[in-house]
């Protein structure tokens, strides 16, 4: 079974933690970083299954994130 991808961004390294320890239990391959520009680089170049993201942090906002995500890979964003 191939892996998903997951892209976490939160600017509290035990919530990083703690995430990636549960979302490799569940098979994905889990990038992580403390910085909202960052994760929206990455989420940008690279392909994700899933982006989770802290809504408030020091440089940019999780919203931000996720809406320019949606804005540059439009055919990628799913809400359910």
């Amino acid at each position: 079974m191939e892996k998903k991808k997951a892209l976490v961004i939160d600017d509290d390294q035990a919530i990083l933690d703690s995430i990636i320890k549960i979302l490799t239990d569940k098979n994905y391959d889990v990038d992580v970083t403390l910085r909202g520009r960052e994760g929206l680089d990455w989420a940008i170049q690279k392909q994700y299954d899933i982006v989770l993201t802290d809504i408030l942090m020091p440089d940019i906002g999780g919203m931000r994130v996720l809406r320019d995500i949606k804005r540059v890979k439009p055919s990628n964003a799913h809400s359910e």
